[in-house]
């Protein structure tokens, strides 16, 4: 038969449950320690009396001759100073003591028993037995209570406060909150009594501790909770079944079942190498994998001694990249998740993020340009305090697929291999400041390469009737052909300049002489490839038939009298 104490222990405990299975399994554990003699111990004091400590510390229900006969004091009105008054826990009376909300990010919402309708949650709102915290994807809340015990809620979670109970002046607490779903995270502030409570109720277990840092999750698709125990000890206990789970430790418990073996867990991520400076436009961070993690879980923490969590993410791979951060330090906080969804121990690294150097201006060549692929150098600017550049070179305009990456650049051009394809090509540079910090990359700059024909060989040919010939070999690539034909080597005193697409000409004969020839082939782009080597070639003195017997008659004529000239002299 359950005695008086234990009946009122069970009441307290269970009179702010709302569902059958979660009663039965909070009485599991009420009963199960309810038989123990929980007690608290007090030492009289000079001037006290049993009378004064009952209206003091006793519930309504029990007075002066409940202590008397309890402790078995002979004399009701003489209590010695020194003497150890034993109290137990349930005639104690119970005073109710609201919680504070000392921080609060993004998407909370609160929902009340009592209908009340409730305004925004700021900073400093107190919360009562029976409030209910909501959090969205980003919502984040930090929840005080009168010990000074705190409860960090994870985004995407959701609590009622049960029980918000100091026990007269006695200094302990009663504290038992349940959460139906998400995460939460308690640092449980020790106490001198044994009988103050902490617990955090689910549907599948309790969880019940003092003075402890400890994790409780539970994931209502799964219906699975999981605690994991940061420092001290906590107890979990569900179908009658109790399990102490040390520090280092977690357990995982599904609904209907008794909590699971305590399984160690995983080691702290390795964040050794890590960096201390991160720029405000490039915050990513990637660490070594973990064997036996199946997930990571990141969290970002700012403001006073890092106590403000900014962001909770959950991820599949050992890397993390978090969005925009104001220019502070922070603590990035990181643990791996086993394939039972136990996180492990934390691995803490602080950083500071800074204000990126700007990014240099693109100078050469210019945006969109169009070049050979001769030798083609790459020029930008030096903006103010930087040292370093990095530079890309791709054909993607993702840049996913680098042709080139030069990460520690220090002079303010770089001149490109000149076997580069035909072809579309992004570039782009950020400037690094001489902590290591990379600023944003400069908008791309676009050009193209394009390959150039090879020479032709020429072939030249004379005709009578004042005409020459010229021919030459196609050549791959050439969208057309310059043929030239000047005076002198070097193509100054030019006779002929002549665009084709064909690969002969035949010309009008210039006058008798000296000449050179060469022709140019011209690539898509238009322009110049390469030139035939430089030929020579002689142009005779010749004159047409009509032409010469006009010439010859004078000379028939003059010639005899010439002739008859010499002779009379």
């Amino acid at each position: 038969m359950i005695n008086q104490d234990t009946a009122r222990a069970n009441h307290i405990a269970l009179s702010s449950c709302k569902h059958a299975l979660q009663c039965a399994v909070l009485l599991s554990a009420v009963w199960a320690t309810g038989s123990a003699a929980q007690e608290w111990v007090y030492t009289a004091r000079p001037g006290d009396t049993l009378s004064g400590l009952a209206v003091e510390y006793l519930a309504p229900e029990y007075n002066a001759t409940n202590l008397q006969a309890h402790n078995e004091l002979a004399n009701p009105d003489y209590l010695p100073t020194g003497t150890r008054l034993r109290v137990p826990v349930a005639w104690l009376k119970l005073q109710p003591t609201p919680a504070t909300l000392v921080l609060v990010t993004g998407n909370v919402q609160r929902s009340r028993d009592d209908g009340q309708a409730t305004k925004p949650l700021e900073v400093g709102v107190k919360l009562n037995a029976g409030d209910t915290l909501r959090t969205g994807s980003d919502g984040v809340a930090t929840i005080e209570f009168a010990d000074g015990s705190r409860l960090l809620l994870q985004p995407d979670s959701s609590v009622t406060l049960d029980t918000l109970s100091a026990m007269g002046t006695t200094g302990m607490v009663d504290t038992s909150m349940r959460l139906h779903g998400g995460r939460v995270e308690n640092i449980v502030e020790p106490s001198e009594n044994p009988n103050s409570r902490y617990r955090v109720v689910t549907p599948p277990a309790v969880a019940a501790v003092r003075g402890t840092e400890f994790r409780i999750g539970y994931e209502t698709a799964t219906e699975l909770m999981t605690g994991e125990v940061a420092d001290g000890t906590i107890g979990v206990s569900a179908q009658g079944v109790s399990r102490e789970i040390p520090a280092g430790f977690g357990v995982v418990t599904q609904l209907g079942e008794p909590p699971g073996e305590p399984t160690a867990l995983l080691p702290p991520p390795d964040v050794a190498q890590l960096p201390a400076r991160v720029s405000q436009t490039q915050i990513a961070f990637s660490w070594p994998a973990l064997t036996g993690a199946v997930a990571y879980r990141s969290e970002v923490f700012g403001g006073e001694q890092f106590q403000r969590l900014l962001r909770s993410v959950t991820l599949d791979t050992p890397d993390a990249t978090f969005a925009l951060l104001p220019l502070d330090r922070y603590l990035l906080q990181l643990r791996a998740i086993d394939a039972a969804g136990l996180a492990g121990a934390n691995a803490r690294h602080e950083f500071e993020v800074q204000q990126p150097p700007a990014a240099p201006v693109l100078l050469a060549p210019p945006d969109l340009s169009d070049w050979s692929e001769s030798a083609l150098t790459l020029r930008w600017s030096m903006p103010p305090g930087v040292q370093l550049f990095r530079l890309q070179l791709t054909r993607d305009p993702t840049f996913a697929n680098l042709l080139v990456e030069r990460t520690s650049l220090r002079d303010i051009e770089l001149t490109l291999p000149d076997d580069l394809a035909s072809g579309h090509y992004y570039w782009r540079v950020a400037s690094v400041d001489p902590n290591g910090i990379q600023g944003p990359f400069a908008q791309p700059h676009e050009f193209t390469i394009h390959s150039l024909p090879t020479a032709p060989n020429v072939r030249v040919s004379a005709l009578s009737a004042g005409k020459l010939d010229f021919a030459w070999s196609a050549v791959v690539d050439a969208r057309g052909y310059r043929l030239l034909l000047a005076r002198d080597a070097r193509f100054n005193d030019i006779v002929l300049d002549i665009d084709t697409d064909a690969t002969a000409l035949r010309v009008a004969s210039p006058p008798w002489g000296r000449y050179f020839v060469r022709v140019q082939s011209i690539g898509d782009s238009g322009r110049a490839g390469a030139s035939s080597p430089v030929r020579a070639l002689q142009v005779p003195l010749w004159l047409p038939a009509p032409q010469i017997l006009l010439l010859l008659i004078p000379l028939l004529i003059l010639l005899p009298l010439h002739l008859r000239l010499r002779r009379a002299f």
